[in-house]
């Protein structure tokens, strides 16, 4: 950031000496310049947020539909726990993982399609007619 303090080009000796007391309290003021700088960003949208508030971008994302006069689909629309949790089976975030403390799984390099059910409840396999490891993906060749 272009900020009035500037970061030390510093190797830390691990001793406490005059230079590294002075890289430390030098270190204290960038980023006091840098909090600072970024404040000033911050307070250029137009949404009432406040930065402690602000834990994501999807923090500020709703406040900009808030000020935008959206109505969120929980107010919006009315469904029942039931519902919601059936249209909660089919989310996925980003990650395909799960804990299994029985030991290593059998894995596949193919079929994330059947990873999903696992990452929602591990019992969701043992129902499912989609065998949870298959042998060979039949849309891989290189398997």
């Amino acid at each position: 950031m272009k900020t009035e303090n500037q970061k030390i080009d510093h190797e830390p000796t691990g001793e406490v000496t005059p230079e590294e007391i002075e890289y430390a309290r030098q270190d204290g003021r960038c980023t006091v310049d840098a909090l600072n700088a970024l404040k000033q960003e911050f307070d250029k949208h137009p949404i009432a947020l406040k930065p402690h508030n602000a834990y994501s971008p999807a923090s500020v994302a709703k406040s900009y539909l808030e000020a935008m006069g959206i109505t969120r689909p929980a107010v919006k629309f009315k469904i029942s726990n039931e519902e919601q949790g059936i249209s909660m089976q089919s989310y996925y975030g980003g990650r395909s993982e799960t804990r299994i403390p029985s030991g290593p799984p059998d894995t596949s390099a193919c079929g994330a399609g059947q990873v999903y059910p696992q990452s929602l409840d591990r019992s969701l396999v043992f129902r499912s007619r989609i065998p949870a490891f298959p042998p060979k993906c039949p849309s891989c060749d290189d398997f």
